[in-house]
């Protein structure tokens, strides 16, 4: 790993801290900048203004603005805008717009969305949805679901607690 102002990443690195960070066809376990570009690599844990996916994988981004493009990741939380080209991504938390073109996601939270074609979500929060949506459950299907779930495991654990093996002294 070189120390500029521009760091590159070519194999993995643990924790990089830098202005701007660029990794292709490698690997960063944290890594926290003020603009992150990943080429076929993958993060754990990103905090950035500025994130730019390509074609790789993130477990947890935290950004402003984030772009996704032929990725998958698991959590990513924007503040201001999300864009997901033919990406795939479990929870995806905007205070801004999101913008999905062949994407899906499980968990979609933001203001603002607007879906091109062939994109997908299980459970679908917005305040504002516009385009063609294909989402498992609406918002009021996704609340009662949540509460019936809760419901549920609550009811497993109590019955549990009280029905359960009890521990011979």
């Amino acid at each position: 790993m070189t120390e500029k102002q521009n760091n590159k990443a070519d194999k993995k690195a643990g924790d990089v801290r830098a202005e701007s960070v660029t990794i292709r066809q490698g690997g960063a376990i944290n890594v926290d900048a003020e603009q992150i570009e990943v080429r076929q690599g993958g993060i754990v844990n990103a905090s950035t203004k500025s994130l730019e996916l390509t074609g790789g994988g993130l477990l947890l981004g935290q950004a402003e603005n984030a772009r996704i493009f032929a990725s998958r990741s698991g959590a990513v939380i924007a503040k201001h805008d999300a864009a997901l080209d033919q990406s795939g991504t479990i929870v995806q938390i905007t205070r801004g717009d999101v913008s999905m073109e062949q994407s899906g996601a499980v968990v979609q939270i933001a203001n603002n969305v607007r879906m091109g074609d062939n994109n997908g979500t299980v459970f679908l929060f917005a305040k504002n949805i516009e385009g063609d949506i294909h989402s498992a459950f609406g918002q009021k299907e996704s609340l009662a679901f949540a509460v019936t779930a809760g419901l549920t495991a609550g009811l497993v654990l109590l019955g549990g607690l009280l029905f359960g093996r009890k521990k011979k002294p």
